[in-house]
């Protein structure tokens, strides 16, 4: 269990995946509202960094790549990058969307860590060349309504300033 969480961690905290230009707490300005239940990970170099049970929550913020700074070509460059990552993914459909007269895309998808199958909701919120990245993860069998109403409390309060 201990090398799924080391894994899951230096997965999270490569998620961002432009890494160009990261923002750093002190430079973000954001409000977010926190569920329940989870507790902060104060010593995470993410922006916010969030955890409850077997589950996890973390917020960064990179610069999109001069090839990839659209949302549809930087979703392309995730989807390139996480088969870096993981030899089996099973995506469902991207979802764009609006967020604060910001462009949105929500990838959800299924991946395999060490033999136990993982299930990642993550939001990725446009803004002025940078993507910030919201990302949940979690064992697929702990993805319930519950863990699921959480992260949706994260993803529509998250607002820039």
């Amino acid at each position: 269990m201990n090398e799924v969480r080391v894994r899951l961690a230096a997965l999270l905290a490569v998620l961002g995946l432009g890494l160009i230009s990261p923002l750093f707490a002190a430079d973000a300005d954001f409000t977010m509202t926190v569920p329940k239940g989870w507790t902060r990970r104060a010593q995470s170099t993410a922006l916010a960094q969030y955890k409850k049970g077997p589950g996890s929550f973390i917020v960064t913020a990179d610069s999109m790549p001069q090839n990839a700074n659209t949302p549809d070509a930087y979703m392309a460059f995730v989807k390139q990058q996480l088969g870096k990552v993981f030899k089996k993914i099973d995506y469902e459909p991207v979802a764009p969307g609006k967020k604060d007269g910001n462009d949105t895309r929500e990838l959800k998808y299924v991946a395999e860590m060490s033999g136990i199958k993982m299930k990642y909701d993550v939001l990725y919120v446009f803004n002025k060349g940078r993507a910030y990245t919201l990302t949940s993860a979690t064992m697929i069998d702990f993805f319930d309504a519950s863990f699921a109403a959480d992260i949706e409390v994260f993803f529509t309060s998250f607002n820039l300033k």
